[in-house]
């Protein structure tokens, strides 16, 4: 297969936010919340709530984990969990019920810290990704241990729900993306095409896999990976397919995808900015911003802008 062609055009229209104080501050999850206009952020000192787009302060709200890694709404935007742990030591989340901004409950549930958590698109489970190297899916709400999946050689760094709340895929340092089975924590298949670590999986909504069906993609759920390896890749992961990729100048950190599924957005290490068309990885706007290290990019429900985190980081970046 042929990769596709990325035209880098390298562009100055960076807005960033001058009111911030970011020194020693490190940002490395970023949710927006359901009404558009308030972006919650992770950090190493515990939960920021900031207005959008202005990203002015609204309130900081403190959680018991040493440090934050995710943050993800349920389908339903009622309840929020914050992943993260203290490294080495446990891997935890905590459950916090966002109506009224508390936390109901706290489960410590991994060896070492916990690097992403993703929900069953109906709500009823979720999965968490560890450096311990497992996987753990815990029923909602009773938050009960239902399986845990080993098949990973290092640490795991990401995890998604497919569509049908039986199938799951994670992926990690050892640069396989593993889908396996709910219920039985038995792998079903191995991706091994990236040639190092993988950061982030996301899933395109099932809207736009139909759309990708009308010109030839299949009507299989459709994931996109991102990888140490300075590559983007879209596979069919039901069947095992690679369906085209790119390669970025960088390896490439964060990766986010519009509610829509039209559009991605992703990081590399050293602060360039893509924003893709999806399925097709035709370049839409391409910028650079000053960061030591990104941790995370999320796409604004309008679609025409995305907040970007990291250390000493918090940029808006619009096109």
């Amino acid at each position: 297969m042929k990769p596709c062609v990325l035209a880098i055009l390298i562009s100055c229209l960076t807005l960033s936010v001058p009111s911030l104080t970011l020194a020693d501050t490190v940002y490395t999850a970023v949710v927006f919340a359901a009404d558009g206009q308030t972006v919650i952020l992770g950090t190493h000192a515990g939960i920021e709530v900031r207005s959008w787009p202005g990203l002015d302060l609204v309130r900081r709200l403190d959680s018991g984990l040493d440090a934050i890694h995710d943050l993800a709404f349920s389908p339903d935007r009622q309840w929020l969990l914050v992943a993260g742990g203290s490294s080495g030591r446990r891997g935890e989340v905590e459950c916090w019920r966002w109506t009224d901004q508390r936390v109901v409950h706290r489960v410590s549930c991994h060896e070492d810290v916990i690097m992403r958590v993703a929900w069953a698109p109906a709500g009823t489970f979720w999965v968490t990704a560890s450096v311990d190297s497992t996987c753990q899916v815990r029923s909602f709400p009773g938050n009960e241990s239902l399986a845990t999946y080993t098949g990973h050689s290092g640490p795991v760094l990401t995890v998604v729900c497919f569509p049908d709340d039986q199938t799951l895929a994670s992926a990690g340092v050892d640069g396989t993306i593993q889908v396996w089975q709910r219920h039985s924590a038995q792998r079903l298949r191995s991706l091994d095409n990236h040639l190092a670590g993988v950061n982030s999986l996301v899933l395109l909504p099932s809207s736009h896999r139909t759309q990708a069906s009308q010109v030839g993609l299949g009507d299989g759920p459709m994931m996109v990976s991102i990888s140490e390896d300075k590559s983007l890749r879209l596979w069919q992961p039901s069947i095992g397919r690679l369906v085209r990729f790119v390669r970025l100048s960088q390896p490439v950190c964060a990766l986010d995808v519009s509610s829509t599924g039209t559009q991605l957005a992703v990081a590399t290490e050293s602060g360039e900015i893509h924003v893709l068309e999806s399925p097709t990885f035709t370049n839409i706007y391409t910028t650079r911003i000053a960061a030591s290290r990104i941790y995370a990019i999320a796409l604004a429900p309008e679609g025409t802008a995305a907040l970007v985190a990291g250390r000493d980081c918090l940029q808006r970046v619009a096109w």
